[in-house]
């Protein structure tokens, strides 16, 4: 993790903010710093580089699971 690295930001700082969590259709509260934790670990990860590639990667992530058809 980002710990183990020795590396930290604040909330609301690189390619997953408080801002897009919102224009993605979130109300603001305590959720959303997993989902930036988790954001920052796929960024340094390399799942993403820029910003508009954070975006679909939340898109992604916030979307409901696809029901399983068999």
């Amino acid at each position: 993790g980002r710990e183990a690295r020795g590396e930290d930001r604040p909330t609301g700082e690189g390619p997953a903010r408080v801002a897009e969590l919102i224009e993605l259709g979130m109300k603001p509260g305590p959720e959303f710093k997993p989902i930036i934790d988790a954001a920052f670990e796929a960024q340094l990860d390399g799942a993403f580089a820029d910003e508009a590639t954070a975006i679909v990667w939340l898109r992604y992530h916030l979307s409901p699971p696809a029901p399983n058809v068999t």
